[in-house]
């Protein structure tokens, strides 16, 4: 899956995307990487369960070099509402991407805590709706 991620989703020189009107943007501070991952997408779904073919919109990889050997994954789902199915496709995307990380994300330190959180995000002028979006930590 990471290697599908890394070659068919991966948004060369972007740091943001849009869906149906709605946007998200992680503007890199100085020294520090962003790189964004169009999770909504077939190359993304293919060979994933039926159970799982929803997944969220956006993948956003963080690195600093202030901050050397933590790594933020920020997975978002732009949604003008339906947040239970927006709930689900954030679910469903966290499950393929970080399953096969060592060590696994249940055993990692936070991860319940983690996979319990969402934040709601305010729209931007562009969007209108409201958005919503998990972040974790790993590090």
């Amino acid at each position: 899956m990471l290697e599908r991620l890394l070659w068919r989703c991966l948004r060369p020189g972007a740091h943001g995307d849009e869906d149906g009107g709605l946007a998200a943007q992680l503007l890199p501070l100085p020294d520090e990487t962003v790189l964004v991952f169009r999770t909504d997408c077939a190359d993304f779904r293919f060979g994933l369960p039926a159970d799982r073919l929803r997944v969220s919109d956006l993948l956003f990889f963080r690195r600093s070099a202030i901050r050397p050997g933590e790594t933020d994954l920020l997975f978002v789902e732009l949604k003008g509402g339906d947040y239970e199915r927006g709930h689900e496709q954030l679910v469903n995307a966290m499950d393929v991407v970080l399953a096969p990380l060592e060590p696994a994300p249940a055993a990692t330190p936070g991860w319940s805590e983690c996979s319990s959180r969402t934040t709601p995000l305010r729209p931007t002028k562009k969007s209108g709706g409201d958005r919503c979006a998990r972040n974790c930590g790993l590090g």
